[in-house]
Parts: C-alpha cells; structure tokens; sequence
C-alpha cells in the first residue's frame, strides 16, 4: 500500500508542477483551459512540492510525512476548486491521499502516548 501511495502522491505532485508552468508561462500547457496567474502558479508550485516532500518522507521512514501530505492536500484542494473545471479530477487523489495520511496521523497520535 506504500508503494501505491508515492506514486500516487508523486504523480499528483508533477501533475500540478503543469498549474506552475502555465502561471509563470514557461510553456504552453494544452490540458488547462483557465487562465492562471503567476501567484497561482506559486501556489500550484508549492503544493507539488509538497506531495513530492510528503514521499520522499514516506520512503524515508520519517514519522512525521503526514504533516507535509496534509499541507499538500489542503493547498491541492484550494486550487482545484479554484480551477474546477479543469482540475476537478484532482479532488479523486486528493481524497485517496487525505484517507490514507488521515489513518497515519491516527496511528502516530496513539503511538506516541
């Protein structure tokens, strides 16, 4: 289920690093119809980010993964209704993510009492 988990936070990840690309016009990004600007395309850039930091914690044993996941997940879900109707699909890994990293935080949170 780990493995199923980074890709699918990595994958998200690169796929909002496209909402980067078009805000600050580096290339022409066909998929995404709405217009983006430079500090949503910082937004989009940061939370990509996140996803990306949130696995490779993951992979690396770190306890504390969950907390950049749920950072990631929050700014995700922000953007997406923002741009709905050309990221509405994002709220699928979003929710996927959110149940797993909800399930971590509750396991760490007994754990550590």
């Amino acid at each position: 289920m780990e493995l199923i988990l980074l890709t699918l936070m990595i994958t998200h990840g690169a796929i909002h690093f496209l909402g980067f690309i078009k805000g600050f016009r580096i290339a022409p990004v066909e998929p995404i119809d709405q217009k983006i600007t430079r500090p949503q395309g910082a937004f989009w850039l940061l939370s990509g980010s996140a996803f990306i930091v949130a696995a490779i914690l993951l992979a690396s044993q770190y306890e504390f993964w969950w907390v950049f996941s749920l950072l990631a997940i929050i700014i995700s879900q922000y953007l997406i209704i923002k741009d709905w109707r050309d990221a509405r699909f994002g709220t699928i890994a979003n929710v996927l993510i959110l149940a797993i990293t909800v399930l971590a935080f509750v396991v760490w949170s007994v754990m550590s009492v």
